[in-house]
């Protein structure tokens, strides 16, 4: 399309462009018809937000697996048991073993003599047989344990979630460690406990351990003795030579080793803390 016009004589041409005066160079110029419109308000977009901080990489499976084997140890403390003594009578009369068991009941053997047959074996209660203040020992020490053992499987699993990068923030390294910290005080608290106050509990539960004769569990966690007479504590007997020995069984050792696998865990796990920066 253009300005032209048919007509009787023909097409009409456009008018001719009026001519402006320069005001400077008092010469004419042709309009600039290249000017246009400035373009419409876009309103700026609204700002990304950024993701969460989280960690640049994956903690690592040491520390997890180290937990793990420590939650191991302390099922199996739980299972084992905490105390053991064994008493060879004189005269091939039979050799006596005792152990101490987490809860309410403690196991009796005996085995290779003639006495054997009047003393009480198998799975005995503490409250029946003079040793009351032994069972509440031991009733605490339970309450410990299983407190210790969901600590324990909490932590487990925390460390988990973050080795397989289910959880990998901040919250989930703290958890495990404030767990972990946990775990340690609770075995500890149930291990310390008995090791301390075992002796002056069976001192007043009676049931043949004198607290004023030495060697006897009356007066130590770990001993033994062997001999005879009114002067040698556990081993006292008029009869002949007795030979005794006690200390901590498998499940105290289990627990003082629970606890310090989980030290250990809980270091590798500080020292395998991941680098904030950027998500997973």
């Amino acid at each position: 399309m253009g300005f032209s016009k048919s007509g009787p004589y023909g097409a009409e041409e456009p008018p001719p462009e009026r001519q402006l005066p320069d005001l400077l160079t008092n010469q004419t110029v042709s309009p600039d018809h290249s000017f246009e419109r400035p373009p419409a308000y876009v309103p700026p977009p609204p700002p990304v937000r950024t993701p969460p901080r989280r960690f640049r990489r994956r903690p690592s499976s040491l520390p997890a697996l180290v937990l793990v084997l420590g939650l191991a140890l302390v099922i199996g403390s739980c299972l084992g048991g905490w105390w053991t003594m064994t008493v060879s009578e004189p005269n091939q009369e039979g050799t006596l073993g005792i152990t101490f068991l987490l809860g309410s009941q403690y196991g009796v053997t005996c085995s290779g003599g003639s006495a054997c047959s009047e003393e009480p074996t198998g799975s005995l209660s503490y409250s029946d047989h003079s040793l009351g203040p032994v069972g509440d020992l031991y009733a605490g020490a339970l309450t410990l344990m299983v407190a210790a053992l969901v600590a324990a499987v909490l932590t487990a699993m925390v460390a988990l979630a973050g080795a397989l990068g289910y959880w990998t923030t901040r919250m989930q390294f703290l958890l495990a460690l404030l767990l972990g910290l946990l775990t340690i005080g609770l075995l500890l608290g149930a291990t310390l406990s008995v090791a301390g106050l075992q002796p002056s509990a069976l001192g007043q539960a009676g049931g043949g351990f004198a607290p004023n004769s030495a060697p006897s569990p009356a007066t130590s966690f770990w001993g033994s003795c062997s001999g005879g007479g009114s002067s040698q504590g556990a081993c006292s007997s008029s009869g002949g030579t007795v030979t005794a020995s006690w200390g901590p069984g498998v499940g105290w050792y289990l627990g003082v080793l629970g606890a310090l696998v989980f030290v250990f865990g809980l270091i590798l796990h500080l020292r395998a803390r991941p680098v904030r920066g950027s998500a997973v």
